[in-house]
């Protein structure tokens, strides 16, 4: 596919765009499938900010596409997408970690350790290329959230 910006034509790989953006979607999803009843954690506890269910996946989506195609520019470019990996995996092994789990000091330990690979890994692909960076921008906030909403879950239960 090809697109013309302002006289510049970009190519675009639409297989590589389907395969990084769809990858944390089937993998999120395939993960949430593993955990089953475990995710119905959240209707029992007390959380400092009381975010519902449906809100976490259209973010988490949201949030997936964005490092999906913040990981093909990089790729584009040329450069190691193992940050991008790196990354998922930690992600991916959050969702256990909390909901199967249930241990909050470990939650919110991994939480910060995510918060650090989500803020190194933005750096990182800013440096390579300053939207591949910016796109991380929503990812970084939302872990912030995440430091929060973890945290207070442990103070409140």
């Amino acid at each position: 596919l090809y697109i013309n910006i302002r006289g510049d034509i970009l190519k675009i790989d639409l297989k590589n765009i389907l395969f990084y953006c769809g990858l944390p979607i089937v993998l999120g999803f395939t993960i949430s499938l593993l955990i089953g009843d475990n995710i119905n954690y959240f209707d029992v506890i007390k959380q400092p900010i009381n975010i519902p269910k449906w809100f976490f996946i259209v973010v988490w989506n949201v949030l997936y596409i964005l490092s999906g195609l913040s990981a093909y520019i990089i790729d584009d470019i040329g450069e190691s997408t193992k940050p991008f990996y790196i990354t998922l995996v930690l992600n991916l092994l959050w969702m256990p970690m909390f909901f199967v789990l249930r241990n909050n000091i470990i939650s919110i330990l991994y939480t910060i350790i995510m918060f650090i690979f989500v803020t190194l890994n933005m750096m990182k692909f800013y440096r390579k290329n300053k939207i591949s960076g910016l796109l991380y921008i929503p990812y970084f906030l939302w872990m912030i959230v995440g430091i929060y909403q973890t945290i207070g879950i442990a103070i409140l239960n």
